[in-house]
């Protein structure tokens, strides 16, 4: 075994080489992942919503007609019920694609276990 020897000599000085340098900081993948946690949903949020600035104007169907959506994707996306709690918001948020259903809104993620009543109501539209 002497040729595995010689190798592992190898990658043991490279190894003991490598983390010498190791000390600068670099900006390696590892750090992305780590910071990603946070920002994932920012991005598939952008990724799946349009973002519609309500105006005194705007209805539910008025908003799911200029975007080609349906009613009921924007109620479950948003959490809404009706026009006037299309009003309460500043923003709405515009399914671009069929949306998981990670991406509904939630109000409050206290009841992880079962209390789904609401959002399988308004999901029918």
């Amino acid at each position: 075994g002497s040729m595995e020897d010689l190798l592992g000599g190898d990658l043991r000085a490279q190894r003991r080489k490598a983390s010498g340098e190791a000390a600068s900081p670099s900006p390696g993948p590892a750090t992305q992942e780590n910071n990603g946690t946070s920002s994932s949903s920012v991005i598939s949020e952008t990724e799946y919503f349009l973002f519609h600035k309500v105006s005194k104007l705007d209805t539910l169907a008025g908003i799911a007609i200029k975007y080609n959506v349906e009613v009921g994707a924007l109620k479950v996306a948003n959490g809404l019920y009706s026009d006037m709690s299309l009003f309460a918001r500043d923003h709405v948020k515009i399914p671009k694609k069929k949306l998981p259903p990670s991406m509904y809104y939630k109000p409050e993620s206290k009841s992880a276990g079962g209390g789904n009543g609401l959002l399988v109501g308004a999901a029918g539209g």
